[in-house]
């Protein structure tokens, strides 16, 4: 089944790549648009004394819009980064139609609207692996009971803006959603639906204020050093977050603080990044990033536990836009435990997006 997938996915954006142009009218579609970005990294880490380095692709990633009609569009996307995770491979097809632009209903699968940073792109995240606050919270990675679903799962969404401004923009935008809670590519593995919001509150332009929320029940796909919850346990999974963005002539601001429970394990974790436009095209980047995966245990507790419950990443970086969404970006970052012994990441990498 997996070949078949990969066979079919290969053949379609093979087609699509060698069109003459990328708007096109092909049968009943409007208009096609292929677009897409690849991030190539070299990493050293520097673990308890233990050195690695190497060059790696974080994402290349293809993305097929078609316009059927002016309210009707479908989005193909594929992440050629993941041959070892085939059932990664196609993460986005949804169907979404546009009754309004206060009423869009999306079909398919695609990310789930909880925090700021797991609905945004890539290549518009500072930290070049992505903070692990929201890598686990959100179900990205790291999460060993939802497993590696980088950020999305299949069901069904209302979204919209709603209320403008004198000057157009919109002051209120959201989103709602019943999801299987299973992830990319699966079927869904429990009774529950999972119910995820987001709400944005932009009272200026250049200021967002987010809410969001996950409620739902999973079904564990590995034991949890961090729940005691065992493989194949349906479990209570709930999450919130709060943040916001901002953009203030050189200086942009993102910060998101996020809790929920897996059974009756509380954890929270939170993260803040800037950008400081110093020269033009050259950003000054820092992020402090922080997670508990079980926050009733203290210290002592937490030496008892195989992995680190709570770790701490302090980056600072430097990212040098070569053309729009192209940049070329290094930076270092120091990860502190109370369990663990400090590592070091010193992470380069260059982004081409088109």
């Amino acid at each position: 089944m997996k070949k078949i997938l990969l066979f079919t996915l290969l053949t379609v954006l093979n087609t699509i790549a060698y069109s003459q142009t990328s708007f096109l009218s092909i049968g009943d579609v409007q208009k096609l648009s292929l677009h897409g970005f690849v991030q190539a990294n070299y990493d050293y880490t520097n673990n308890a004394g233990k050195e690695t380095n190497d060059f790696n692709f974080k994402h290349v990633v293809l993305i097929a819009d078609a316009s059927l009609t002016e309210r009707l569009s479908f989005r193909l996307m594929a992440d050629m980064a993941s041959p070892q995770h085939l059932y990664l491979l196609l993460q986005e097809y949804y169907a979404q139609y546009t009754f309004a632009p206060w009423l869009k209903v999306r079909m398919g699968q695609f990310k789930t609207p909880y925090t700021i940073e797991n609905v945004m792109p890539p290549t518009l995240i500072g930290a070049l692996n992505t903070n692990s606050s929201v890598c686990y919270m959100a179900g990205v990675v790291s999460d060993p009971l939802y497993g590696l679903m980088a950020g999305r799962d299949q069901g069904i969404m209302l979204s919209g803006e709603v209320l403008h401004g004198s000057d157009g923009h919109a002051l209120m935008s959201y989103s709602v959603g019943l999801f299987n809670g299973a992830g990319v590519n699966q079927r869904d593995n429990n009774r529950s639906k999972d119910l995820v919001a987001m709400l944005n509150i932009i009272p200026f332009k250049e200021v967002q204020l987010t809410a969001s929320c996950i409620i739902g029940r999973g079904t564990a796909r590995n034991d949890s050093p961090f729940s005691g919850i065992t493989s194949s346990e349906e479990y209570r999974r709930n999450r919130w977050s709060a943040g916001v963005k901002a953009h203030y002539e050189r200086i942009t601001f993102r910060g998101e603080w996020m809790g929920g429970v897996d059974g009756k394990t509380p954890m929270c974790g939170g993260y803040a990044e800037l950008w400081i436009r110093t020269l033009p095209k050259l950003d000054v980047v820092l992020d402090i990033d922080y997670l508990n995966r079980n926050s009733t245990l203290d210290k002592e507790q937490q030496k008892m536990v195989p992995q680190a419950t709570q770790t701490t990443n302090y980056m600072i970086g430097l990212q040098y836009w070569i053309y729009r969404n192209c940049r070329i970006a290094t930076q270092y970052v120091h990860t502190a435990s109370p369990s663990a012994p400090t590592s070091h990441l010193w992470a380069t990498q260059v982004q081409m997006a088109f």
